[in-house]
């Protein structure tokens, strides 16, 4: 049935431009940042994220090579690390704070 295949892709098309359009992606924040390595011999790695894709790869030169994206100010990506020792403690945080 036509009319049927209209409702449903009329609800499809709906659900799409609704759930993209709950948050404003005119303001795409990109940020780099890089940590060298050091003398560290072990580095535990903590990372916090709500929601989103991440990816995480073992290729780097780098203590951390990472591109963050986000399109909410409170969504901007907290890095810090800490050394003791011979050990060091690298902390990649995303707030989880609602904006709705």
């Amino acid at each position: 049935m036509k009319i049927n295949r209209y409702i449903i892709l009329f609800f499809i098309t709906a659900l799409i431009v609704g759930a993209t359009g709950c948050v404003n992606n005119i303001n795409t924040k990109t940020e780099t940042k890089t940590l060298e390595l050091d003398d560290t011999k072990r580095v535990s790695v903590n990372v916090k994220m709500g929601a989103g894709a991440i990816d995480i790869q073992g290729v780097s030169t780098k203590l951390m090579e990472g591109e963050f994206i986000y399109n909410v100010k409170e969504w901007k990506p907290t890095i810090e690390y800490s050394k003791t020792g011979n050990e060091g403690r690298l902390n990649l945080e995303q707030s989880s704070k609602k904006i709705f």
